[in-house]
């Protein structure tokens, strides 16, 4: 028998180094607030903006609850007194229909600054019931806002901003 015989794969880390994988950045403990302003502007603790009041339920760590979208156009802004590095974000489908979303644009600001995209994807769909899919971000820099805009999606189960 020759499982798992042969060569070890590469390390993930050089050295002592300990490994540092993606978490999720999405706050627990944010502020919620509704508005339709588009706008990175500076806050004192971890916030979440939306034109939508039910975001709070797709950033709870659960897929058992689910966020009603606005299907012409979602906006969702987290925003962080640091600036932080988002490698990539997910997004699960709800747990009642299958999902298709027409197009999700991320950006990415600092302070007062202008928003960066950093990721636009289309006709985006979900196999089946709570699946969750993972898509890559533009490798940029670190910022203090996200912006995730969503066009087409009735609701979404739980969304997640993945990096370091």
């Amino acid at each position: 028998n020759t499982w798992a015989k042969g060569t070890a794969p590469s390390s993930l880390t050089e050295g002592d180094a300990p490994a540092k994988p993606w978490r999720d950045l999405v706050c627990p403990k944010a502020i919620y607030k509704v508005s339709g302003e588009i706008a990175a502007t500076p806050v004192s603790a971890y916030t979440i903006t939306s034109n939508v009041g039910t975001i709070p339920a797709a950033c709870d760590n659960t897929s058992k609850t689910e966020a009603v979208l606005c299907e012409n156009g979602t906006t969702i802004i987290f925003s962080s007194p640091e600036a932080k590095k988002v490698s990539a974000i997910t997004l699960t489908s709800p747990a009642t229909e299958n999902t298709t979303i027409d197009m999700m644009t991320v950006y990415g600001a600092n302070d007062n600054g202008e928003w960066e995209i950093l990721g636009s994807f289309s006709d985006m769909t979900f196999e089946w019931a709570q699946y969750t899919r993972p898509f890559l971000l533009k490798d940029a820099a670190p910022y203090q806002h996200y912006m995730v805009s969503l066009v087409g999606a009735k609701a979404i189960a739980e969304i997640e901003l993945l990096g370091e």
